[in-house]
């Protein structure tokens, strides 16, 4: 990884904490620097003889006070030999000071840091939480104004696409529920149509009356939410598990591990219960397999089904997309299931895949963020 994308891949407090002491240390140093060539020691006077090191000898008859050989008293201390190195006079308190002042320097810069990143983090949190409950959660506007103003543009567009929401689902539930007016007399004026052309449109009406409850309770369930709670996500897919084997179902759960979750138990029940019946109606049997992975709650459901080709999983979780062959209308199903799944997991903040087993098979696997201790 290059210097430019480990920088990149910094948070803005990394970023700010460092750019902070770089910046404060070398001003600093420079200006220690400086100082250190102004206060440096004054320079010495100039020998009389450029090879001899002592002082010129005092005019004739005058001598050093004291008597004495003028060579040895009134000359001062010793220049030092050309052999000797005498430090600058600011080469071993520098370090010193510098360590001093990355001492100082590191809190300060990091509280600056974590001060100017906080705004940033309880945005991202928020926006993270939001539209789980079903209902916008504007971001508290506080920070400087660069952070004001995108939490306000966030705010502002997360009241649209709530708004937009609404706005669809009442239009489809509202279609939904007139259509049941002329699928009622088409019913009526078929009961005189004898023979196997009645037979296949009375069974064409059929299927979209029940298409159209479907879709009326798909809506219905999406627009009216329960309460978010606190809730041990291994004791919900037991229940589950229990209700379906009683049904008379093969299905098996396989590494219990107990994990703490937030979400709505009704919801959640639903969407491990569609799993199941998916599992044991297209692969005759349910294994199913919970595991902590990434600091994730990790449902794994597999059957013994023939698949979903890689080209159409991404399809699948359209509403009313079903695969002729393997998912089609004699089963039963209208293509709700894994939509219902999919639009539950995505209000809890998971993610859901799909994958082939190796020598047949299809496996699931829900992933849903672990409740905060």
């Amino acid at each position: 990884m290059t210097i430019a994308r480990r920088w990149q891949a910094l948070s803005i407090s990394a970023r700010t904490f460092l750019l902070v002491v770089a910046a404060l240390v070398a001003c600093n140093t420079a200006c220690l620097l400086l100082l250190d060539v102004n206060l440096g020691p004054p320079p010495k006077p100039a020998d009389f003889h450029a090879g001899d090191r002592r002082p010129p000898p005092p005019p004739e008859g005058r001598g050093p006070p004291g008597g004495g050989d003028p060579t040895l008293r009134g000359a001062g201390p010793p220049d030092p030999g050309p052999g000797s190195h005498v430090p600058p006079r600011g080469a071993l308190r520098l370090p010193i000071i510098l360590a001093i002042e990355l001492l100082a320097i590191v809190p300060l810069a990091w509280l600056f840091a974590a001060t100017l990143s906080a705004p940033l983090r309880r945005f991202a949190d928020i926006a993270g939480a939001a539209g789980r409950d079903g209902v916008p959660l504007p971001v508290p506007r506080e920070g400087p104004p660069e952070i004001l103003a995108a939490i306000d543009g966030f705010n502002s567009m997360q009241a649209r696409l709530h708004r937009s929401v609404q706005e669809r689902t009442q239009m489809v539930g509202a279609i939904a529920h007139d259509l049941r007016t002329p699928l009622t007399r088409l019913a009526f004026r078929l009961d005189d149509l004898e023979g196997p052309l009645g037979d296949k449109m009375r069974a064409d009406i059929d299927e979209m009356r029940v298409m159209i409850a479907a879709a009326l309770d798909f809506i219905r369930d999406r627009s009216s939410r329960g309460r978010v709670q606190r809730l041990d996500f291994l004791s919900l897919v037991e229940r589950v598990v229990e209700e379906q084997s009683d049904l008379g179902h093969d299905v098996t759960l396989g590494n219990r591990v107990s994990m703490t979750i937030e979400g709505v138990p009704l919801d959640l029940r639903r969407a491990v219960a569609n799993l199941i019946d998916n599992a044991v109606k297209y692969g005759n049997r349910a294994r199913l397999k919970l595991e902590e992975r990434d600091g994730e709650c990790r449902l794994e459901v597999e059957d013994d089904g023939p698949g979903i080709p890689a080209a159409l999983h991404s399809q699948v979780f359209d509403p009313f997309f079903r695969i002729e062959g393997s998912r089609n209308r004699n089963t039963g199903g209208i293509g709700l299931g894994l939509a219902t799944v999919r639009a539950i997991v995505s209000e809890h903040g998971g993610t859901i895949s799909l994958g082939n087993v190796v020598g047949g098979g299809l496996k699931v696997t829900v992933a849903l963020p672990l409740s905060a201790d």
